[in-house]
């Protein structure tokens, strides 16, 4: 394997864990500056595999922040 070939691989696992890890951590800004001003990320929803497309980082920001928005949970008291 080329010098490069193995560079690219490991920027390409880095672009991967980068992105495990904001979402993880919830943080959809730092998420969305993963991609370019005009990146579009492509996805399958639903049972049938129908295509999405999200343009733009302003409209990736927008869903990441959406989709990862922290839920409450029930507060429950002790008994």
């Amino acid at each position: 394997m080329t010098n490069e070939k193995l560079s690219a691989k490991f920027e390409l696992k880095e672009l991967v864990d980068r992105f495990s890890d904001f979402s993880d951590l919830r943080d959809a800004k730092s998420l969305s500056e993963l991609f370019t001003s005009d990146g579009v990320l492509e996805f399958q929803t639903g049972f049938d595999g129908e295509l999405q497309n999200l343009s733009g980082r302003e409209t990736l920001y927008q869903a990441f922040s959406a989709t990862l928005a922290p839920s409450k949970a029930p507060v429950f008291a002790a008994l």
